[in-house]
C-alpha cells in the first residue's frame, strides 16, 4: 500500500537552557492582542481560531500581526525566524517529542501586553516555522508557552472558542472570583514535572503517564509502553509524519480505544500515532508514555491552574 503523508505538528518545547545571556533585542512596540476583551484589571478574554488542529490567537509584535499558538507543551515563547530577525550570537538546543533542533538563537522580549494586561515574556527562541506554515497554509507568527501562561488560570473553552486568562495570587486563587460563573463538573489533580502537565492513570492494570499538550495536533503513544497499554491501540496504517524540519518519519496511525482517565473522566476513542518519542524527556522535562492533545481537548472546556496543579472541567452546554 502506498504510504500516505501525514502533515502534523510535533510541537517544539523549548526546554534546554542557554549557556550565555542572549543579546537584548529592542521591540519597537509592545506585543498586543487586537481581538482581546479586557473584562477587568485582572482578567482578559481572547477569541481563538483553529489552524489545522492548533489553537491560535491573534497577536502583534513590532507591527507584525498573525496567529500565535497556545502551547502548554512548550517552555518559552517562540518567534518565527522568517518574520522576526535578531542579531544574536547566543544559541541553544530545543526539542520536539521526536526531534532535536540545534543552534536556535534567542532574543529578549521586553513587553507582552494585552490591552494593558501584561503577560510574562522575557525570552523568546527564534525558530524557522516555514515548514509548519506551508503544511497549514497559514501564517504562524509564534508560540506562547508555559513561561507566558503559568501566572494565570487559563480557561480553554472549545464550546465558545475563546481563552480567558485570570490573574491569580501566590496560592493560585483568582483575583476576580466573580468572573467565572460556569459550573465545574470535575476536578483532576496533575503533577507538574518541569514545565509539563502530567496526568497519571492506569490502563489494563498498567500505570501510564500522559502529558497534556495543547500544541499537539494528534495524540501520541510511545512504542516502548507495556503490551497491556498497546493492546488498547487499534493500528490502521503506516504513514509518513513530516516534522518541523520538513523531514519525513514513518509512524503507525490508528485509534486509541475508549478508557477511563480517572474515576469520573472518560475518554472516547481518539486518533493516535505510535512513535519512539525519542526526545520526550528533553521536550517535556520528564519521561512520559503518551501525549494528549487536540483530540482530548476538542469537546471539553478545561481550566488549567499551574499553582494549584489542578484541571477543572466546566459544563458543556446542552
Amino acid at each position: 500500500m502506498t504510504m500516505k503523508k501525514l502533515l502534523l505538528l510535533l510541537m517544539i518545547s523549548c526546554y534546554a537552557v542557554a549557556k550565555d545571556k542572549p543579546v537584548p533585542i529592542w521591540l519597537e512596540t509592545p506585543v498586543s492582542f487586537p481581538k482581546a476583551t479586557k473584562l477587568s484589571e485582572h482578567t482578559v478574554r481572547i477569541p481563538f481560531q483553529l489552524v489545522g488542529n492548533l489553537i491560535t490567537v491573534e497577536a502583534s509584535v513590532n507591527g507584525q500581526s498573525g496567529p500565535f499558538i497556545i502551547d502548554t507543551g512548550a517552555y518559552n515563547m517562540v518567534l518565527n525566524k522568517r518574520i522576526y530577525q535578531a542579531n544574536s550570537n547566543n544559541h541553544k538546543t530545543t526539542y520536539s517529542v521526536n526531534q532535536e533542533l540545534n543552534h536556535v538563537p534567542e532574543m529578549i522580549v521586553h513587553d507582552f501586553i494585552i490591552d494593558d494586561f501584561e503577560i510574562n515574556a522575557r525570552l523568546a527562541d527564534l525558530v524557522d516555522l516555514s515548514n509548519m506554515e506551508r503544511s497549514k497554509r497559514s501564517k504562524i507568527n509564534g508560540i506562547l508557552g508555559y513561561e507566558n501562561l503559568r501566572r494565570y488560570e487559563i480557561f480553554i473553552d472549545f464550546y465558545l472558542e475563546q481563552i480567558t486568562l485570570f490573574k491569580i495570587n501566590s496560592k493560585g486563587n483568582r483575583l476576580d472570583e466573580k468572573l467565572l460563573t460556569d459550573q465545574i463538573t470535575d476536578t483532576l489533580q496533575f503533577n507538574r514535572k518541569g514545565h509539563s502537565i502530567v496526568l497519571e492513570s492506569q490502563l489494563n492494570g498498567v500505570e501510564i503517564s500522559f502529558v497534556l499538550d495543547t500544541g499537539a495536533e494528534i495524540n501520541q503513544l510511545s512504542s516502548k509502553v507495556d503490551a497491556g497499554i498497546l493492546s488498547n491501540f487499534d493500528p490502521l496504517r503506516r504513514v509518513e509524519m513530516v516534522g518541523m524540519d520538513g523531514q519525513g518519519r514513518e509512524v503507525i496511525a490508528g485509534n486509541f480505544m475508549p478508557f477511563q482517565l480517572s474515576n469520573s473522566i472518560s475518554c472516547e476513542m481518539m486518533p493516535t500515532i505510535i512513535t519512539t518519542m525519542k526526545f520526550s524527556r528533553q521536550a517535556y522535562g520528564t519521561k512520559v508514555d503518551a501525549v494528549l492533545g487536540y483530540w482530548f481537548l476538542k469537546n471539553r472546556r478545561i481550566i488549567i491552574n499551574y499553582r494549584k496543579k489542578s484541571l477543572y472541567f466546566a459544563l458543556w452546554p446542552q
